[in-house]
């Protein structure tokens, strides 16, 4: 009887243990803690998708202001998408003018057993007047 108590509690232990991992523990909290989606890899997801859109035929400017507002948080403003791109290590920024930040993003390929560089630059313009920024792509 005692030892049937034990090996139902000692189960009951292991299955919390696999079916709870997220809680941690109280010597190491951050152990088994779930992932945070921080903004800088919101931004990296971001600059990732761009990078997969194939830019209209032709074209060398497109305006990505929709995708980025879906992307990234709301009321957003320059200092905000300046952080957010600050740990990216293929991004270059800078800040040219009041209200506009300028992103470079360097990326290497391989395609067809050679490493193509694509460059892609992001123009992001502060609207005061509409209290949102826009944001164009340029492919160079």
């Amino acid at each position: 009887m005692g030892s049937r108590i034990f090996r139902t509690l000692g189960i009951a232990l292991v299955l919390w243990g696999v079916l709870a991992p997220g809680r941690g523990s109280a010597a190491d909290p951050m152990r088994t803690a779930l992932p945070i989606v921080t903004l800088q890899m919101k931004a990296e997801q971001m600059l990732d998708s761009i990078h997969r859109m194939p830019p209209p035929e032709g074209a060398q400017k497109q305006d990505i202001s929709g995708f980025v507002k879906q992307q990234l948080p709301p009321r957003m403003g320059l200092l905000n998408v300046k952080s957010a791109f600050e740990d990216v290590p293929t991004a270059r920024i800078s800040r040219p003018a009041e209200g506009v930040l300028v992103v470079r993003d360097e990326r290497r390929r391989w395609l067809w057993s050679r490493t193509h560089v694509v460059v892609m630059t992001y123009r992001f313009t502060y609207m005061p007047e509409q209290a949102k920024v826009h944001a164009v792509r340029y492919t160079e």
